[in-house]
């Protein structure tokens, strides 16, 4: 029972603080965002080549493989 409560009780101010720090960050630095953007298109990317569903339309053309 005390690690439930002590696991939001302790992880939720991390969190906000994080938040607000990655938000002044932001702030003064505006290439953080397209940096995360990238990496999120580049992930996002990744995950859709290699999904069983999507392989299927690959193989059937080749400029997509590409």
């Amino acid at each position: 029972m005390l690690l439930l409560l002590f696991g939001p009780g302790l992880g939720t101010p991390f969190i906000v603080f994080k938040s607000n720090l990655f938000s002044m960050l932001m702030d003064r630095n505006p290439v953080i965002i397209y940096i995360g953007t990238a990496i999120l298109g580049k992930v996002g990317g990744e995950i859709t080549i290699t999904e069983t569903a999507v392989l299927g339309y690959l193989d059937a053309n080749e400029f997509l493989q590409y």
